[in-house]
């Protein structure tokens, strides 16, 4: 008799250990797929933006108080606007986490022509936008602006040769006590250099950081051409302006965050303008605005920027009627909007979280009994 306890007790306590277990070690290997999964779209998606400031005691941020200059703040506003963003360069400074750069105090242009020449090579992938601030260490030296002219034009062409779809902005130079009028005499000609280039098909812009700026962005004293803190604050304004305008025709929407919850991606579907009809009927679909035929519909985990910018490329269009892109606001308009444009099929059920629910209570009172069987078992066992 007690052998027979005893082995019951035994295969009984087997059981119970062995399940357990096993049902672990399945949820762990599922969430650690998930966890993976989620990895590898995110290292796909990468930086969107990788941005190479480049020039000399300016770009650098010289005498700011953080050492970032306007980088900091250009790099803020892009990332605030949806994008993901490296900055890109064989030089670091500044107490900003992402701080490199190709610029250095004292150079003149062809002199940062080189430096460019020479990171670039170090650079995988190569910078997308090139943002070039230089030109003031020319004029204090007595270049003549054609010169400088010339300087810039070969500076951009070179860099050309190594990124032939690169873009490039040009930085107009900042109000100054020492050069003033060779530098309002130089940001003709720069734009004179940004019409050129444009006419050869390349993506060349002119970020003015001159006409809105006065001498109190400049420091005091016998700098008279550095900015202030305020002054770089800025500058970064302008060239995230201009940067921004780059991303919205050049580049594609930033890709939305991703999570193993997502809700299923929708399409749109065009449909045919409706005849005017003197019949009211109510509808269950969300609201809509007009949007070209051709827009697609974004998924309920798209960012607000991507939104925005959506929204403000529809308006610029000719209207013609098409499923909504409006982006939900609550889980019940994702779930009817899902409902108008997909298969009824793909839509979340509305009785899911029940089932959860009752399938976590079916698993808490099979636990129970299992414990209990477990003691009822082991007191024989003991007893032998």
């Amino acid at each position: 008799m007690r052998v027979s306890k005893f082995i019951c007790s035994v295969g009984v306590l087997a059981v119970t250990v062995s399940s357990s277990p096993a049902r672990w070690f399945n949820s762990q290997w599922l969430e650690g797929r998930s966890s993976d999964a989620a990895k590898q779209v995110n290292a796909r998606a990468g930086p969107q933006i990788r941005l190479m400031v480049a020039g000399a005691s300016i770009a650098s941020g010289y005498a700011s108080s953080d050492g970032n200059g306007f980088r900091l703040g250009l790099e803020d506003a892009l990332v605030a606007a949806g994008n993901n963003v490296e900055m890109v360069g064989t030089v670091r400074n500044g107490t900003m986490r992402d701080n490199a750069y190709e610029a250095q105090p004292g150079l003149q242009i062809l002199a940062v022509m080189g430096r460019v020449d020479a990171a670039l090579p170090q650079i995988s992938p190569p910078p997308n936008i090139i943002l070039i601030q230089v030109g003031a260490n020319d004029l204090a030296k007595g270049t003549s602006v054609d010169t400088m002219q010339q300087r810039i034009s070969t500076m951009v062409d070179h860099i050309y040769t190594r990124i032939p779809d690169v873009n490039i902005i040009l930085s107009s130079l900042l109000p100054s006590g020492k050069t003033e009028t060779g530098g309002v005499a130089y940001n003709a000609k720069l734009r004179e250099v940004v019409d050129a280039q444009n006419k050869q098909g390349r993506h060349v812009y002119f970020a003015d950081v001159h006409s809105s700026f006065t001498m109190d962005d400049i420091l005091g004293g016998k700098d008279l051409t550095h900015p202030t803190d305020a002054g770089y604050a800025k500058m970064a304004g302008v060239y995230a302006g201009v940067a921004l305008g780059i991303v919205q025709a050049r580049f594609a929407p930033p890709p939305a965050p991703s999570t193993s919850s997502a809700a299923p991606e929708m399409t749109s579907t065009s449909v045919p303008a409706p005849e005017p009809t003197t019949s009211s009927t109510t509808s269950e679909t969300p609201s809509m605005t007009s949007s070209p035929a051709s827009e697609t519909t974004t998924s309920p985990s798209a960012s607000s920027s991507q939104a925005q910018r959506q929204i403000a490329s529809t308006t610029s269009a000719p209207a013609t009627s098409s499923i909504s892109t409006q982006e939900p606001s609550s889980s019940s308009t994702v779930a009817n909007l899902a409902a108008s444009t997909t298969n009824p099929a793909l839509a979340p059920s509305s009785s899911a979280p029940a089932k959860s629910s009752a399938n976590s209570r079916f698993s808490q009172s099979g636990a129970l009994f299992t414990a209990i069987g477990m003691l009822a078992w082991a007191v024989p066992l003991f007893a032998i």
